[in-house]
């Protein structure tokens, strides 16, 4: 150790020699022999400055040397890392779904009530009259792919099948507009018992919480139908888009284009008809789950006829081919004499009048 506190003084001397030379000496000369035993003391050429790069030599011998402590990290560091291991767990919390609450009945009902739709353009100031008003289990877009999309499963074709209109024609939407054409039947008119039909279906407004669409409906046989147009109206609110219960608020108007003495009794004949075909329509839609989420149609149904399997081949060979019949058999009954009927007579009695027999044309049965 004293040889080595004699190199290390050695060394010292010598940097403080070459402060004001341009080149430093060779400290390795200067240190003297290796310490004793097999290890050895290496030593490196000083830096530029002349400092030791070692720390453990910058200090004197007889002074401890302090090693340096581990860093610790900062506490906006410690924090960051806590944050970033919750922040999976703050990740599967926003991916559960809170449940949707939908509004109740109340809640609709207000909303209905302060729509300008329901109380401005189709008010009572412009001449229409609340038809119906309901609380449907189903969105907006829910009711507009039932009711009146172009493939919907209760579409007014549909509705036009179960109320016995014949000559349906429908046509799908151009530019929101869809036409429909009908036969259909008219009970309480003199000397009219069916007329044609055009309904036409024209979307106002339509978005993820509100529906407007209004119809317009033409007779061209009825007794002075040239003279009146039947209009209806359907506004379907919800309060937000991802909510699953919505109103329904119907209205109806008689539009009059031309004066007719004649003008109450078609009023009065025509909003009775509208109020029939509501019910109907309200009635038919409730029973075939229509409208309730739960229980919408996820595809119209197929008639009996288009469900049933294909004929085969030979079913259509044997249906379309003629039956043949034996040559013989067909001719002996033609070679056997028609017999003439007899005429009846009575067996007792006075002479009565002869009863001719029934005709082989069937008049008679």
């Amino acid at each position: 150790l004293n040889q080595i506190n004699q190199q290390i003084e050695q060394g010292f001397e010598a940097l403080s020699q070459a402060k004001g030379t341009k080149t430093l000496p060779d400290a390795s000369k200067k240190l003297g022999p290796s310490v004793k035993g097999s290890t050895q003391v290496k030593t490196a050429s000083p830096p530029a400055d002349g400092q030791i790069s070692d720390p453990k030599i910058q200090k004197p011998m007889g002074e401890q040397v302090e090693e340096a402590a581990p860093e610790q990290p900062s506490p906006d560091l410690a924090k960051q890392q806590v944050e970033d291991k919750d922040e999976p767990m703050n990740q599967q919390e926003a991916k559960v779904e809170k449940p949707v609450v939908n509004a109740s009945d109340e809640e609709l009902k207000e909303l209905a009530a302060k729509d300008p739709d329901c109380g401005g353009r189709f008010g009572t100031k412009e001449g229409w009259k609340p038809l119906d008003q309901f609380v449907a289990e189903i969105s907006v877009s829910q009711f507009f792919e039932e009711f009146l999309a172009e493939e919907a499963p209760f579409g007014f074709d549909r509705l036009s099948e179960l109320l016995k209109h014949t000559q349906i024609q429908k046509q799908p939407f151009k530019e929101k507009v869809m036409d429909i054409n009908m036969v259909v039947p008219l009970t309480g008119v003199p000397f009219v018992n069916q007329t044609r039909c055009l309904k036409q279906v024209t979307i106002v407004s339509q978005s993820e919480s509100k529906l407007v669409i209004e119809m317009d409906v033409k007779t061209f046989d009825a007794p002075y139908c040239d003279t009146f147009i039947c209009k209806e109206a359907w506004v379907v609110l919800q309060p937000l888009p991802e909510q699953q219960r919505c109103i329904v608020v119907k209205s109806m108007k008689i539009h009059f284009v031309k004066s007719t003495f004649f003008k109450g009794k078609i009023q009065a004949r025509s909003e009775q008809g509208m109020q029939e075909t509501a019910v109907a329509w309200l009635k038919h839609a409730q029973q075939r789950g229509h409208l309730h989420r739960d229980t919408l149609s996820q595809k119209p149904k197929l008639s009996p006829q288009a469900s049933m399997p294909p004929p085969s081949q030979a079913d259509n060979q044997e249906k379309l081919a003629p039956k043949q019949v034996d040559r013989a058999v067909r001719e002996e009954a033609e070679a056997q004499p028609v017999k003439e009927p007899l005429l009846v007579e009575a067996q007792a009695g006075p002479p009565q009048e002869k009863i001719p027999p029934p005709r082989s044309d069937g008049h008679l049965q």
